[in-house]
């Protein structure tokens, strides 16, 4: 071969090869397009299934059926997240009594959302009601709502904070909710002004029926029956000419422990002991909230320290009944209630 022909052979080859970043850009456009086509088709698809989710789980949520609504809550966000989505879930854990998984979606709600301040007070109180003052001490703080102020000091209530309570205001509220919460923190100081405070209350509000997520979680945390008003109205009454402060706490924390709010009823049965450590219902209290909260040891202490004071009151047998049908020990439990109603305990 000539050595002109194997230049031309050459340069043929260049002129090919020169090609190759061509064809490799012009393949990796059309990869990029096809798989571009591919996201937002698979996107939509993924907006519509999620959509989908979305409406079983507020189907459900009007069954009251949490734990499907909560499942079909978390497919909608993990197919596509949003701000509300993060939300509804939180308050489909809390209704379903899942603090921990409601605290963790509340607390996903990023500060830039207009959703925060919600997702905040539903933190909050689901720290509280889960019993970890570590989140709520970092969570609680002010709030521009009336429905945060609400949860706020429904928060207090549930993790016991008695300082926070204390500190509660009305603030124009008409909230049935709010002025219960206000009251109990001025029962033990002012129970004249207490009263004054339920008096001043709105009717007692409607059940929310509602199959979006946050109003019904929102109602729940924070709704007040007629009959705890009723309860907390009576524990006032006696508590205005009540003169030791001990005794007042001591009704507050017994007004308040046939519902849900047994760390505040500690507190204040806990508060009671320390201006009077020799008062024997302070104990017997204590042991029934101590019993509530699954602190058997410290139920078994403080009903000994009761006895120690007075052996023959048939209402500290009672609940060392009931302490011991908590512990399941039937033969413990008979033995006390006979020794109860041979005293003239009477339920």
């Amino acid at each position: 071969m000539s050595q002109k022909s194997r230049g031309a052979g050459r340069h043929d080859r260049g002129k090919h090869t020169s090609r190759w970043p061509l064809y490799i850009v012009s393949i990796a456009l059309l990869i990029g397009a096809a798989v571009a086509i591919a996201w937002l088709a698979t996107g939509s698809v993924r907006a519509d299934a999620a959509a989908t989710h979305q409406t079983k789980a507020q189907d459900a949520i009007q069954h009251d059926d949490f734990d499907t609504a909560y499942r079909e809550a978390t497919y909608a966000e993990a197919l596509a997240s949003t701000d509300q989505r993060k939300l509804d879930r939180g308050a489909i854990a809390y209704l379903r009594r899942d603090y921990a998984s409601a605290a963790d979606a509340f607390r996903s709600v990023p500060k830039a959302s207009p959703l925060y301040e919600s997702a905040r007070a539903g933190l909050v109180v689901a720290a509280a009601a889960d019993g970890n003052r570590t989140t709520y001490e970092k969570t609680e703080g002010e709030f521009a709502s009336e429905s945060g102020k609400v949860l706020k000091y429904q928060a207090a209530l549930l993790i016991g904070d008695v300082k926070t309570l204390a500190e509660a205001c009305l603030c124009d509220s008409e909230s049935v909710a709010q002025h219960y919460l206000v009251a109990i923190g001025q029962g033990v100081t002012d129970p004249t002004a207490a009263l004054r405070t339920l008096d001043d209350q709105a009717d007692d509000e409607a059940f929310v029926s509602s199959d979006d997520a946050y109003p019904r979680f929102a109602f729940q945390a924070s709704h007040v029956t007629t009959e705890q008003v009723a309860t907390l109205r009576s524990a006032l009454e006696r508590a205005v000419v009540a003169h030791a402060p001990a005794t007042r706490k001591l009704l507050i924390a017994q007004a308040v422990t046939p519902s849900s709010y047994l760390r505040y009823a500690k507190s204040e049965a806990e508060s009671a002991l320390d201006d009077d450590p020799k008062y024997r219902d302070g104990w017997n209290t204590l042991a029934g909230v101590q019993i509530g909260l699954r602190e058997y040891g410290s139920a078994e202490r403080s009903l000994q320290t009761s006895l120690d004071l007075d052996p023959a009151f048939g209402e500290t047998w009672h609940l060392k009944a009931e302490l011991a049908k908590a512990k399941g020990d039937p033969g413990k439990e008979r033995e006390f209630a006979d020794k109860a109603k041979q005293l003239g305990y009477k339920k």
